[in-house]
């Protein structure tokens, strides 16, 4: 089973299996793998009679799979994506779910077909998941344990090429939780509404303890010297904020 990266790696590659199980109850890879699958697997005017977004809660396998055996029309490739796919009622049935294994056993490979199951991840037991990673891919997506999320924005921070401190970090673990969508927000826009005010003001006490500490800390970061340009980059934008009082 592939991790996160070598198969988003893949798929800005352009390197497609013919079958995707997204599955899981951490919703941040599960998006982020999805939209990537959806952003790279064709070109925006080749969509409109190449790509086909089902819901689960409105669908059957028969829709899915008949969407699935479509070829493309001049385009390289078809795309099929259920969202909500736990929502689809044959889970339910081994038997009816036997459709689902049959098309692994012989998948269409002009068809990138893409099931988006949340909150948990299918049995892998099922015969139909076995075959499903026979054929493709199956991902799981799990929840990032309270105590390793510091250590898991500390990775994300430096994978974007920036620099946060551990100190940071941990503050921002305490007071956002695993929610990986808020605490990414967060990081990536510092102007943005998903801002906590208790970490703020937790952040700006810990990096500003007065006005010219401040002051130091931003000639710094403009110069290239602080070593934490996240908490830098969250307490200015909050500074400058005509609401904001430490």
């Amino acid at each position: 089973m592939k991790g996160f990266q070598p198969l988003l790696n893949d798929i800005k590659a352009r390197q497609f299996a013919p079958l995707y199980l997204l599955g899981g109850e951490e919703p941040f890879y599960l998006d982020l793998l999805s939209d990537a699958i959806e952003a790279h697997a064709m070109e925006a005017h080749e969509r409109d009679f190449n790509q086909t977004v089902l819901y689960g809660r409105d669908s059957d396998l028969d829709q899915v799979l008949a969407a699935a055996r479509q070829f493309p029309m001049m385009a390289e490739r078809r795309l099929v994506l259920v969202k909500e796919a736990q929502e689809l009622r044959e889970w339910r049935s081994k038997e009816k779910l036997e459709k689902l294994a049959a098309y692994a056993d012989n998948p269409v490979a002009s068809t990138v077909l893409v099931l988006v199951h949340r909150n948990k991840m299918p049995d892998k037991r099922l015969g139909a998941v076995k075959r499903i990673q026979q054929a493709g891919v199956v991902f799981q997506s799990s929840k990032i344990r309270d105590y390793k999320l510091p250590e898991w924005i500390e990775g994300f921070v430096q994978a974007k090429g920036r620099r946060i401190g551990p100190r940071t970090a941990q503050v921002m673990a305490e007071y956002l939780g695993n929610d990986l969508k808020k605490v990414a927000l967060v990081i990536l826009q510092p102007e943005g509404e998903a801002q906590d005010r208790e970490c703020i003001v937790k952040l700006h006490k810990l990096v500003d303890e007065d006005l010219a500490k401040a002051e130091m800390n931003l000639q710094a970061r403009n110069a290239g010297l602080f070593d934490d340009e996240i908490a830098c980059d969250i307490c200015m934008e909050f500074k400058s904020s005509e609401n904001f009082v430490a």
